[in-house]
């Protein structure tokens, strides 16, 4: 399978506009999941009189360096380990769909495991003190974010969850992009 999933990336990667998807929707979903957590430091800092806007911009750059601070050391990890999964489930998916475009038949199933993937690695995004970003947004608007609590990683645990469907999703993409197209 490991030799497969090699190939499949050289295949996918090896074209730049598939390579430029991949490393451009990493680092946004990176850099999007920090200027959300800090974004009332950030919207105070920009909208401030008092700084340039060279400070402005070193302060902003700045926040990239404090990803650790910001999520913690699991949460770090947890961040760039969906963001990479994310990006490359994305890419697979885009690359399966072009690649089976005109053969609709069947391949609803790998689209639905595939969105499946995108959206638990986006619940999953978040930090150990907290939760996670876009599930606690979720939960408090029923009033049950207090449960992430309970839980034994305060949330993390849905980060897993999501690293685990994000890796399924891409074990069964490389699987369909690997065999043939047959109708």
């Amino acid at each position: 399978m490991m030799k497969k999933f090699l190939t499949v990336l050289k295949q996918v990667l090896g074209k730049a506009e598939y390579l430029l998807l991949f490393l451009g929707s990493a680092t946004l979903i990176m850099v999007g999941s920090i200027v959300v957590r800090n974004f009332s430091l950030l919207e105070q800092t920009l909208g401030s009189e008092s700084f340039s806007l060279w400070q402005k911009t070193l302060f902003t750059i700045s926040f990239l360096g404090s990803v650790n601070e910001t999520f913690g050391i699991l949460g770090s990890l947890l961040l760039f380990v969906i963001s990479v999964l994310f990006a490359l489930n994305l890419t697979l998916l885009i690359f399966y769909i072009r690649k089976v475009k005109s053969i609709m038949k069947g391949s609803k199933r790998i689209h639905a495991v595939g969105i499946g993937g995108l959206i638990s690695g986006l619940l999953g995004i978040g930090c150990a003190a907290c939760g996670s970003i876009v599930l606690t947004a979720v939960l408090s608007s029923i009033g049950a974010s207090g449960l992430l609590i309970l839980l034994p990683l305060h949330g993390s645990e849905f980060g897993f969850l999501g690293v685990a469907l994000l890796a399924f999703s891409i074990y069964e993409l490389v699987k369909r992009i690997s065999a043939p197209v047959v109708c």
